[in-house]
């Protein structure tokens, strides 16, 4: 089963960015439209992009105090729309 997503241009931007040294995440990716931004991913994907993001998010998403940094938000807002 497929799901689409919606995102916002800055979100879109940073998954693609970010995604781009996981290949194999990457390509699971399929552009449905750019005006609104709408991807399209599998289930099973959609969750392994999860997964990935609460890496991402451990690794370089809080400051010093551990509150969320400007990536950290980015990467919240994308842990929220891959959530199933």
């Amino acid at each position: 089963m497929k799901r689409n997503i919606e995102l916002s241009k800055k979100l879109f931007n940073y998954l693609k960015t970010s995604l781009e040294s996981e290949t194999v995440l990457f390509e699971t990716i399929e552009l449905l439209s750019k005006e609104p931004i709408v991807i399209e991913v599998s289930e099973d994907n959609a969750e392994e992009i999860h997964e990935w993001l609460n890496e991402e998010m451990l690794k370089v998403g809080f400051d010093v105090n551990y509150e969320p940094n400007r990536e950290g938000a980015l990467i919240e807002a994308l842990i929220d729309k891959f959530y199933s």
